[in-house]
């Protein structure tokens, strides 16, 4: 029997684990926003809330750490698109501002709780799951 493909998946990387980690990591400081209100606080406990689920995930499910590390990448991709749109649209400043000032309330914080939140807590998510798998690799 001839074989199609020669590929392999590894044994680490799972779908469900995928889609668990993007959800887990993006959802967070919109749980976060919602509970505290869209200022500084919520990202920082984004960004705190998201480490502590890295080191859950990872110390249930050690292999995660492969899928974890790119959990970064969907919500970095959606933000640049938002803020390259708004560069073009609006200009330089206004997409700095709508982006980056946590202070604004209504749909002016739809950008920053949307896009900013997300994307930093995924940031944090990788880098957590990056960290973590490194010492484990250091103990073995």
């Amino acid at each position: 029997m001839k074989m199609m493909f020669t590929t392999e998946v590894p044994a680490e990387f799972s779908i469900l684990s995928c889609i668990g980690q993007q959800l887990l990591a993006t959802l967070c400081p919109l749980i976060c926003a919602a509970i505290f209100g869209v200022d500084q606080l919520a990202l920082v406990v984004a960004c705190g809330s998201a480490f502590l689920f890295a080191f859950m995930f990872h110390t249930a499910i050690p292999r995660s750490a492969e899928v974890g590390r790119w959990v970064w990448v969907l919500p970095s991709g959606f933000f640049a698109w938002m803020f390259v749109r708004d560069v073009i649209k609006f200009g330089l400043f206004y997409a700095f501002g709508e982006c980056f000032n946590p202070f604004q309330r209504g749909e002016d914080a739809l950008a920053f709780l949307l896009a900013t939140c997300p994307t930093c807590a995924a940031v944090v998510y990788s880098i957590s799951m990056s960290l973590l798998s490194a010492r484990a690799a250091r103990r073995s």
